[in-house]
């Protein structure tokens, strides 16, 4: 099977694909006006509209494009959102801002459909996975310039590990952020990625470039320190194995997990207790969680309790985008410090569109994610061993991750996920063609 992954030589309609992947990867390059944070990906939008209604006008061809259940349920959950902002909101002008921002989104995704349509399944797996490596590199490099220079950069952090400032944990270990915001942005994309690319080794379709885009893949996400990403990549590689049936890899994965957790054990037993390194994981990936002092405990209880009130003040379609209070609050000193987030911001998607969208967006939000999960474990499936093949089940593992990543993090408001689930969609599409040409 080695011989049916090729890279793909890049041409014009390519190009244009893979500038919009490569803007998914790059959230932190923004502009800020104001309360308006504008993205790479939204500068995009006018000059790719340009770019196809040039194309139309030259070649005057008909626009067709697929509406899937996915379209369905995010339109719901964009026009939930609108009413809910516009009639509810007790903060107009921040939902605004977060309406306008979901509407740019949605916009993107449409675009990526459109542009996606004219590419192969191996043409787009090229570009996400080469734009993901471009992003890793970029990310390993500004994390060793921030260990020599013992300052923050455009790609490293030292502000990640002692997010809330914790004074028993020395800020002496940086984060790879790279084009993201934030670590936690940039490991949750590196993993919806990586899932795809070990879905590829784990069907036994191996090669140079697969075996590098694994390592560097690995390498920036472990040095991201994202919890949730190293959670939904585990999920996603457990329900992998299953769905493809590999007790064999099963059971050497899970040999090779005791191992690291017996050699980070070992290594934490034998490094002194002032060690900064021994006290920053000891903290960010595990004690934090349980820190409601001022550990990242706090968020997640300020998101629960936010979400609740909303929910029960506006049950059915919420409160409006980034109306809620989430004010940061000690629990044991009752002193306001800040707030938990970007202002109007929960802790976890689910939360937030309870509180944004009530009931309603809850649940469209459900069904979309299982409308991707269902729709690849089913192609999956269906079709017979190829390199697609491999790239649907890693999409699978994928959406995994951008589902447990999007429970601890702003995910699903950059343009990542999106770029994301429109190349999910090219792909289950060219998969059905190939199906029905071969039935």
């Amino acid at each position: 099977m080695r011989s049916q992954l090729r890279f793909i030589k890049w041409r014009p309609k390519v190009w244009v694909a893979s500038i919009l992947i490569f803007s998914a990867f790059c959230s932190g390059l923004r502009l800020e006006i104001g309360t308006i944070g504008i993205s790479m990906s939204h500068l995009l939008i006018p000059i790719i509209l340009t770019y196809h209604a040039a194309r139309w006008s030259h070649n005057k061809t008909i626009f067709r494009i697929s509406i899937s259940g996915a379209d369905v349920l995010l339109l719901c959950v964009w026009l939930i959102s609108m009413i809910s902002t516009f009639l509810f909101s007790g903060l107009p002008m921040r939902s605004i801002t977060g309406a306008l921002n979901l509407t740019s989104f949605l916009v993107l995704f449409f675009i990526c459909k459109w542009t996606f349509r004219e590419l192969t399944a191996q043409q787009l797996f090229s570009t996400l996975v080469q734009s993901a490596k471009l992003a890793a590199w970029f990310g390993v490099l500004c994390l060793v310039i921030a260990w020599s220079t013992g300052a923050n950069n455009l790609g490293a952090t030292f502000d990640h590990i002692n997010k809330f400032n914790v004074a028993s944990v020395a800020q002496a270990i940086p984060s790879i952020r790279s084009f993201s915001i934030e670590p936690n942005l940039f490991g949750i994309t590196t993993g919806a990625v990586l899932s795809i690319v070990a879905a590829i080794y784990l069907t036994d379709i191996r090669g140079a470039r697969i075996t590098g885009a694994f390592a560097i893949l690995g390498l920036a996400l472990l040095l991201s320190y994202t919890r949730s990403a190293f959670v939904g990549l585990a999920m996603a590689i457990l329900v992998m194995v299953f769905v493809s049936k590999r007790k064999a890899v099963l059971s050497r994965l899970l040999a090779i997990g005791l191992l690291a957790v017996f050699t980070l054990a070992v290594i934490m037993v034998l490094l002194p207790d002032e060690s900064s390194f021994k006290k920053a994981v000891y903290y960010k990936m595990g004690f934090g969680l349980f820190d409601f002092s001022t550990g990242t405990a706090i968020p997640r209880l300020v998101s629960m309790e936010e979400a609740w009130r909303g929910f029960k003040q506006s049950p059915l379609i919420g409160n409006g985008i980034f109306s809620a209070n989430n004010v940061f609050v000690n629990p044991h000193t009752g002193e306001v410090t800040g707030t938990a987030g970007p202002v109007g911001w929960l802790n976890g998607l689910f939360f937030q569109a309870l509180h944004d969208t009530g009931m309603f967006g809850l649940i469209c939000w459900f069904f979309f994610f299982a409308f991707f999960l269902f729709q690849n474990f089913n192609v999956y499936r269906l079709l017979p061993n190829s390199i697609e093949r491999s790239m649907v089940l890693g999409f699978l593992g994928g959406n995994i991750v951008i589902l447990v990543g999007s429970q601890a993090s702003s995910v699903v408001w950059i343009s990542f996920p999106f770029v994301y689930w429109a190349i999910n969609l090219a792909l289950l599409q060219y998969c059905k063609t190939q199906l029905r040409v071969n039935s």
